[in-house]
């Protein structure tokens, strides 16, 4: 392999590095929003329930089925868990707590 074909593949690997570095910035980016959605999610149904104005067992269990909606075990582990919180949350109200 001569010089200036090096050099290209040299090139076309720093390319590639930037481009795969600029698709971890981006699923990062998108992990820390999914979190905080989830996160604020639970904190909107918490208060809600907490007025009275939702009942986390029935919405867990909305969840549940929702998660069947689609074949997507990354979406179904995801709802799962959302519901999961809830439940928690729900057996917390009703012993007493918070």
């Amino acid at each position: 392999m001569n010089d200036e074909a090096m050099w290209q593949l040299s090139e076309e690997t720093a390319e590639l590095r930037d481009q795969v570095a600029e698709l971890h910035r981006q699923l990062d980016e998108q992990a820390i929003t999914a979190a905080a959605s989830t996160g604020a999610f639970v904190l909107l149904a918490r208060y809600l329930a907490e007025a009275g104005q939702v009942h986390l067992d029935e919405l867990a269990d909305d969840l549940d089925g929702l998660c069947r909606a689609q074949d997507n075990a990354v979406w179904q582990r995801s709802l799962i868990a959302l519901a999961e919180q809830l439940r928690g949350i729900h057996e917390r109200q009703t012993k007493g707590g918070r």
